[in-house]
């Protein structure tokens, strides 16, 4: 999916599981993944492609002078744990120690306690792309614990906002209707806001905006949908007299 329950549930306020399932949240991103796809079916190619990702979270304060090894795909990172050190400055060491690894890449996001694995490969080598954010061992030492969160798809973050905020806004519009309009929870507007962007996505309102693969940063590819077909070609006219490239190509001077 484009977007993670828990974004939507972020966006929309409604935090609450038992008032809103997640069965209901994910209908909503279903809806949503929908909306967008036929917006920029004509743009880019899809499906499009996506990174696989996880989340290193480190806790806990630093008591004494210890090693900490994760182990990703193999390699080894290691910590040096310090008396007082903050599950922070723990992070921070990570991401110093993970910096150029030929699997993922650590800084994607900012700092803080968790450092977030972002696989090199694309979705176009899944078994590749899952093995490089494949932490196979963490350890707790000195006081500083790591947990590991479950590895999810990443899109690029355009599409992912844009997703989420349209569901959010369905959700919102399902619960709230015309009775918060003008107000936070004013599904309406918000579902507008959303399909601006999307308009800006597919080039049809300024700034035009392109969608960039986060990795490689390079622009996400086209889609064939209008591609002109030229007739007749190889694989049509089969007369050896006749020619077979295309009468007619763009740009083609007579």
């Amino acid at each position: 999916m484009f977007t993670l329950i828990s974004t939507v549930r972020q966006l929309s306020g409604f935090d609450n599981e038992l008032n809103i399932r997640d069965s209901v949240v994910m209908g909503k991103i279903q809806n949503a993944q929908s909306m967008v796809e036929s917006a920029l079916g004509k743009k880019y190619a899809l499906s499009l492609p996506y990174h696989r990702a996880r989340n290193i979270e480190f806790k806990g304060k630093g008591t004494g002078a210890a090693t900490m090894t994760i182990t990703i795909n193999g390699s080894d990172y290691t910590v040096a744990v310090t008396t007082g050190m903050t599950a922070a400055e723990a992070a921070d060491l990570f991401r110093d120690a993970a910096d150029g690894s030929a699997d993922f890449q650590a800084n994607t996001e900012g700092n803080g306690e968790i450092a977030l694995l972002v696989s090199l490969t694309d979705s176009d080598s899944l078994s590749t792309a899952n093995a490089e954010v494949n932490v196979t061992a963490s350890a707790t030492a000195g006081g500083i614990e790591v947990t590991v969160s479950t590895r999810v798809d990443r899109y690029p973050r355009v599409i992912d906002q844009v997703t989420a905020d349209i569901a959010a806004a369905l959700l919102l519009l399902d619960n709230y209707g015309i009775d918060a309009q003008d107000t936070p929870k004013d599904g309406e507007k918000r579902l507008e806001m959303a399909m601006a962007t999307l308009k800006m996505l597919q080039g049809k309102e300024d700034p035009c905006m392109n969608v960039y693969d986060e990795i490689t940063g390079v622009e996400l590819g086209a889609s064939s949908v209008d591609i002109p077909v030229f007739l007749p070609n190889n694989t049509t006219d089969e007369d050896d007299d006749n020619p077979t490239a295309p009468k007619l190509g763009i740009n083609d001077i007579w």
